[in-house]
């Protein structure tokens, strides 16, 4: 066979047309050839289309690629943002209140937008697929009405609440700490409607495969909270954290929203009648939203023991989940964010074979590489400790306590994020009421776990016990999806 020549740039020969006896890199005396740029990009893209990988997968793979690409350099900027951070606040009861406040607003983004979000986007794919855009976008539309609304009363009612829920989950603490609390949830209620309008907005912009601004946009928050402690740190201590969190979350929301809004898409929502497909979302939402709840609440079941155990507690449990959700958090996102369109699509066109192969291919490929992540981090747990946090208000006695329990978190990390897959397969078969059962298991094996091994363990009791809740919550999700596609892929063989 004779090698097309069209394509070689001029003045480079083909391999016939080498001196045999040239040099060659590697011998005595041979003298290295120079590396040509445009060789080794042709090389590369050649690469690349003989990988083994269908066109589909192709196409995940490079949304994961974007993703974590851009990832990455938020987490790389959210990183130097807590090594300042604890410098700046060590432990203290004040950035304890912070820890506290700061689980009001994250609780009813997760619950509200973040679950709408899952139930949402499958429907929207199959409609965008079977009806058309304009369906579509009146679809999303009426459940972005339907987000705000919910986000708007939430968070009123979690505001108008907390002299009842705070002292609960914050027991241990005194009255002036409560104080500052109670304070720092008010001041933290307009992140609620600002998240979750982008974390919408995003949504959509992922449903259309446009990736890069979701996945670059939370960089603008640990950015804007360096920029308030650079100018307002000496004059609002603690309060230098909210005006940047507040300044970075509306920032966020103006980037995601002006790249929606180029794209053709409305910003405003409107109401189009309760369809069946609305209804059809707010169905999997129900069961989305009861499984978020007792999922969000182990976070504050966790804090709540946390501060039991003394002051500095909460601070120590936040800062040792630090770099484990932020690894964690860059595999969830590169991977949900990329799967879920692929899966939906898959779904929506009743391919459960294709659907089950290559979910079982993802799941190999990233858990034998998480795993490996794990180990690695697991084993420098207190090198890591004392690099990033270890200088200022924080002490080596802070960084002994805080690495043991970011140990743990370690160890546990392969789980979220090959767990993404699965949750995601349930999102995209619109089978979210197995995750609202399984998160009611979650939820009281992780109290029970919680007190047992915080009695005997302290702090790093409470992270060894997330590891144990989680290991057992990614065998009934597993056991859920294998069950749910070999009953589908049956059903389609009968079928046919």
């Amino acid at each position: 066979m004779t090698e097309n020549t069209q394509d070689r740039p001029a003045g480079h020969a083909s391999e016939g047309d080498r001196d045999p006896a040239g040099p060659v890199s590697g011998c005595p005396g041979a003298q290295h050839r120079e590396v040509d740029p445009h060789m080794v990009v042709v090389a590369l893209r050649r690469f690349w289309s003989r990988l083994p990988l269908a066109a589909a997968n192709r196409s995940v793979l490079r949304a994961v690629l974007t993703v974590g690409f851009f990832a990455v350099g938020v987490k790389v900027v959210s990183v130097v943002k807590e090594s300042v951070v604890a410098a700046a606040y060590g432990t203290s009861n004040a950035f304890d209140a912070f820890v506290i406040a700061s689980l009001a607003p994250s609780v009813v983004v997760s619950l509200i937008s973040n679950s709408l979000n899952a139930a949402l986007i499958p429907t929207y794919i199959g409609v965008r697929t079977k009806e058309g855009e304009a369906s579509a976008g009146r679809l999303y539309a009426t459940v972005l009405l339907l987000n705000l609304l919910l986000l708007l009363g939430l968070a009123l009612v979690v505001a108008l609440t907390s002299p009842t829920w705070l002292p609960l989950i914050a027991s241990g603490y005194s009255p002036e700490k409560l104080a500052l609390a109670h304070r720092l949830v008010y001041w933290s209620m307009p992140l609620v409607v600002a998240t979750g309008l982008s974390t919408t907005w995003g949504a959509v912009l992922n449903a259309h495969e446009k990736f890069g601004i979701v996945a670059m946009a939370p960089a603008l928050n640990p950015l804007a909270i360096l920029l308030a402690l650079a100018l307002t740190y000496k004059v609002w201590g603690i309060g230098a954290m909210v005006a940047g969190t507040l300044l970075g979350a509306a920032l966020e929301a103006t980037l995601i929203g002006t790249s929606l809004a180029r794209r053709g898409h409305t910003l405003l929502p409107a109401w189009h009648g309760l369809t069946g497909h609305v209804r059809a979302v707010l169905a999997q939402y129900g069961a989305t939203i009861s499984g978020a709840f007792l999922i969000t609440s182990m976070g504050l079941v966790d804090q709540g023991m946390a501060s039991v155990l003394g002051p500095g507690s909460n601070s120590a449990l936040s800062y040792g989940m630090k770099i484990p959700a932020a690894f964690a958090g860059l595999g969830m996102a590169a991977l949900g964010t990329a799967v879920l369109p692929r899966f939906s699509q898959m779904a929506s066109e009743e391919r459960w074979v294709e659907f089950r192969r290559t979910l079982w291919k993802y799941l190999l490929i990233v858990g034998t590489l998480s795993i490996l992540l794990a180990c690695v981090l697991a084993g420098f747990t207190r090198f890591i400790t004392a690099i990033l946090y270890e200088r200022g208000r924080f002490s080596a006695e802070d960084t002994e306590l805080v690495s043991r329990i970011q140990m743990y978190y370690l160890l546990r990390l392969p789980i979220p994020i090959t767990g993404t897959l699965l949750v995601r397969a349930l999102n995209a078969m619109r089978a979210n009421q197995f995750l609202a059962a399984i998160a009611i298991v979650q939820a009281v094996l992780n109290a029970v776990l919680d007190w047992v091994l915080m009695k005997r363990m302290g702090a790093p009791g409470i992270a060894a016990s997330s590891l144990g809740v989680s290991m057992a919550a990614i065998t009934c999700v597993s056991i859920s999806v294998w069950w749910l596609l070999d009953r589908r892929c049956r059903g389609a063989v009968d079928h046919a």
